[in-house]
């Protein structure tokens, strides 16, 4: 680009883009007047944006696809819409400047792509949340007794399977403490019903797990961990066996 063309493309030619609703519009936009670089939305599904060319200048504007070139028509006077799709990426455009004032130039695009786990692992973590919130798994102690209440989290559940376990050690992981759980048992809920009681526990440090399935019998929700431990009440006495027959402590 000599310096009359970068003359007129710096004072006679800019760029615009939607970005009114950020969950459909471009991340974001550069342009260094040699170079148009977008960078897709975070939603790597989303693969068409639409760009502006705003120029009083320009006797035709085209875009350049395969190697072979397409006249961009006027969206309005001065404005031009170009479709830039990832799927089908436009390499350049090329803008013709009235009367030849200055030869034509050509601006490359460049197409930067989303961060495909980053979004799956969001959109994971989001419908994550919202399904524990329907569910609203609760779990209460009483003396020998874990008690699981929940919510159906789809019109299409058919019954649940509460899990028990017992947490028998626990090691640290990047600073943080992660247990070790036995499974102890599985019961399934009958359906319509949305709780469940597990009784004759002995004191210990116990989990749950809730999982609810449709009906089809495909799994549509299942807990973490949920920590529910039986402890002793403070200044209970306990009858202990001894060699003279025993005694409470």
């Amino acid at each position: 680009m000599n310096k009359y063309q970068e003359f007129a493309i710096k004072s006679a030619v800019r760029f615009d883009y939607d970005k009114t609703d950020k969950n459909i519009s471009l991340a974001s936009f550069e342009w260094d007047y040699k170079t148009v670089t977008i960078v897709q939305n975070e939603n790597y599904n989303i693969r068409k944006y639409n760009v502006y060319l705003l120029t009083g200048v320009a006797e035709k504007v085209e875009y350049i696809l395969k190697g072979q070139a397409y006249i961009v028509k006027d969206l309005e006077k001065n404005k031009y819409l170009i479709e830039l799709d990832y799927d089908n990426r436009i390499e350049k455009i090329k803008i013709h400047f009235s009367n030849d004032i200055v030869d034509p130039v050509e601006i490359q695009i460049v197409y930067v792509e989303a961060d495909v786990k980053k979004y799956d692992e969001k959109v994971m973590a989001e419908h994550k949340k919202a399904l524990e919130e329907r569910a609203k798994v609760k779990v209460t102690t009483g003396d020998s007794i874990i008690n699981v209440t929940f919510q159906p989290v789809s019109e299409s559940f058919s019954y649940s399977k509460v899990e028990l376990y017992t947490t028998f050690g626990s090691k640290v992981v990047n600073n943080k403490t992660e247990y070790e759980y036995q499974l102890m048992a599985k019961y399934k809920t009958p359906e319509d019903v949305y709780f469940h009681s597990i009784t004759g526990l002995a004191y210990g440090k116990y989990a749950i797990k809730l999982i609810q399935y449709d009906n089809s019998n495909q799994e549509i929700y299942k807990s973490e961990f949920i920590r529910a431990d039986l402890n002793e009440p403070a200044g209970r006495k306990r009858w202990v066996v001894t060699p003279s027959g025993g005694r409470y402590i």
